[in-house]
């Protein structure tokens, strides 16, 4: 089977992004996008193969230790998912969904 695992905070993430990770990462058994720190996993990609998920502290590590291969375009909206007030406010300035944008107007 192939599996696709994305992170559930992710108010940025564009379609157009999606699509060409996705479109990447075919050509990999196994495969992974980092946040946009560098240290966690946005998404987790396996064709093929099995997906063999290493989520939690450091995970971009533990991936690409595992054999996963790290892609690598740019995909702010991929990468930006949500742990702190920090990357709240730049998922904002990414632009983000209609309804997140009305829970954060609400407060």
């Amino acid at each position: 089977p192939n599996i696709a695992v994305l992170q559930g905070d992710l108010p940025a993430l564009r379609s157009v992004e999606l699509e060409e990770a996705l479109t990447q990462g075919r050509s990999h058994r196994r495969s992974f996008v980092a946040d946009r720190h560098g240290s966690g996993t946005a998404a987790l990609f396996a064709f093929g193969s099995p997906l063999d998920p290493r989520f939690g502290a450091d995970s971009a590590h533990r991936h690409r230790d595992s054999g996963a291969v790290e892609l690598t375009g740019p995909w702010p909206g991929l990468r930006c998912d949500i742990d702190t007030p920090e990357d709240l406010a730049a998922a904002e300035r990414l632009g983000v969904g209609a309804a997140t944008a009305e829970a954060l107007r609400r407060g």
